[in-house]
């Protein structure tokens, strides 16, 4: 008598397989997720193979072993190619970051509190800090404060926000610091922004609901990079806010970069080595398209404009111009320089920062600014704004501070 469907070897088999990767599934890093979704889709296809005995279904079992099999081997792969040097650990890995896609204006921002973070270079510990996040989701200024002390804003990425360093090391700190009750600091920097978060919060007035009365002055500390960042062409800012150039050099906002469709997309494929291989190596997601310039221009000239004709307040760019003879960023300041920005560029205040940049990064293994270049910079800045009243704060050109 033949063996009923449920008494088949291969389907107790293939029974096993599945529970058996369930419980491994639910084992494994998730950097190893999709090697292992890969591995069993191939072993299940195998057993398949075997089992099937038609041959149009034998020609489809046949496919989906191939296919799985090439998946399987190309995530592993990539996973071994993929594999960098750099770490991080503590609370900024787990709930410093508010999730992707919940925030419809910038895209990202931080939760607020207390977060730890520590990165290594292999099992090198390149920092270990704790960011204070204010209920505002701006990173928190230690400073004294007077009733006259005049209101500056501070926009920019991580250079702003002070990646790396501590609360009482960041540029805003050292300029309140420097101005001794002076200057009532906001910093609005953070991670991976650009210039177009900046634009998306002034459009937003979120500023009404962070700064304690008028916005005496707007400061946005700019990077090369940040061209990149204004056109999407990041593997981070997949929700951040979207321009488009008009004719004529104005920019409008079309929405996020990406929608919810894509979203469902990323949320599966996020954990997938080739996934992150095709999306940062062959696409080539970093390189710089000097293309963007004037959509970057566009947008900073825009966010001038909220600033100046909405706020009423002086808008400054600090530019880290350090790579001197690098054809594209030389490109940008010509064209600040052009368009008659107020621009501050870093090589006026730390004129040895390319010669001697090994001085003022975090580590060989990490090109963020340390303590001292922020130093550096924030009394610069306090010293050029000191003299001025706070409904006319103007830049007053002074030494360098080293």
């Amino acid at each position: 008598m033949p063996n009923t469907w449920y008494q088949s070897t291969h389907l107790r088999l293939l029974l096993i397989t599945t529970s058996a990767g369930g419980i491994l599934f639910s084992l494994v890093e998730k950097g190893w997720v999709f090697s292992v979704i890969f591995a069993l889709g191939t072993l299940v296809a195998g057993i398949l193979v075997v089992w099937v005995r038609q041959p149009r279904w034998k020609n489809v079992t046949l496919i989906l072993l191939s296919v799985f099999a090439c998946l399987a081997i190309a995530e592993i792969l990539c996973l071994l190619l993929n594999r960098t040097d750099e770490s991080y650990s503590g609370e900024y890995t787990t709930s410093y970051f508010r999730s992707d896609g919940e925030d419809g204006d910038l895209g990202y921002e931080p939760n607020p509190g207390n977060f730890t973070v520590q990165k290594y270079h292999r099992d090198h510990l390149v920092y270990s800090q704790t960011y204070a996040i204010t209920p505002q989701r701006i990173r928190e200024t230690p400073q004294k404060v007077r009733a006259e002390s005049c209101n500056v804003v501070f926009f920019g990425g991580s250079y702003t926000f002070g990646e790396g360093v501590g609360d009482h090391e960041t540029m805003p700190y050292f300029f309140a610091k420097e101005g001794d009750g002076k200057f009532n600091v906001y910093n609005l920097g953070f991670h991976g922004y650009g210039p177009h978060q900046m634009l998306r919060a002034l459009e937003t007035e979120r500023l009404k609901a962070i700064v304690d009365g008028p916005v005496h002055l707007v400061i946005y500390q700019g990077i090369q990079s940040h061209v990149d960042r204004v056109a999407g062409n990041t593997f981070w800012d997949h929700y951040g806010p979207r321009y488009t150039l008009m004719p004529g050099g104005s920019v409008r906002y079309q929405g996020a970069f990406h929608g919810k469709w894509y979203k469902i997309f990323y949320d599966l494929v996020r954990h997938s080595a080739l996934y992150g291989f095709i999306q940062e190596r062959v696409i080539q997601m970093h390189a710089f398209d000097e293309r963007n310039i004037p959509l970057y221009l566009g947008v900073v000239e825009q966010s001038r404009r909220a600033i100046e004709g909405n706020l009423h307040a002086p808008f400054y760019v600090l530019f880290w111009d350090k790579g001197s003879g690098d054809t594209l960023t030389d490109q940008i300041v010509e064209k600040f320089k052009n368009n008659r920005f107020r621009l501050i560029n870093i090589s006026q205040i730390i004129p040895d920062i390319q010669v001697n940049h090994e001085l003022y990064t975090l580590s060989p293994y990490d090109p963020h600014p340390n303590a001292t270049a922020h130093h550096l910079i924030g009394k610069y800045l306090a010293k050029a704004f000191m003299d001025a009243p706070c409904d006319s704060l103007t830049f007053k050109q002074a030494k360098p501070t080293r």
